[in-house]
């Protein structure tokens, strides 16, 4: 895969099969109902994927949640 294309022109979009789970320590848990995995992410991050409901790419995310501050340090 070609990590180039992925995070500048390929559109992206939420798993449908992810259900939401609790607050753990700060952070929530994401469980792939199919895949059987679990992520853990913080608010923050849980608001990046969430700006993956409808496809988009990862410039066009980023170029929403800048200017709106909502999204975490890019360090």
């Amino acid at each position: 895969m070609n990590e180039t294309l992925l995070l500048t022109a390929e559109k992206l979009s939420l798993n449908r099969d992810l259900r939401f789970g609790r607050s753990y320590k700060g952070a929530f848990v994401v469980k792939n109902v199919p895949a059987q995995t679990y992520l853990t992410v913080t608010p923050q991050q849980w608001a990046v994927v969430q700006e993956f409901m409808e496809p988009s790419t990862v410039p066009d995310v980023l170029g929403r949640m800048i200017p709106q501050r909502t999204c975490p340090a890019l360090n």
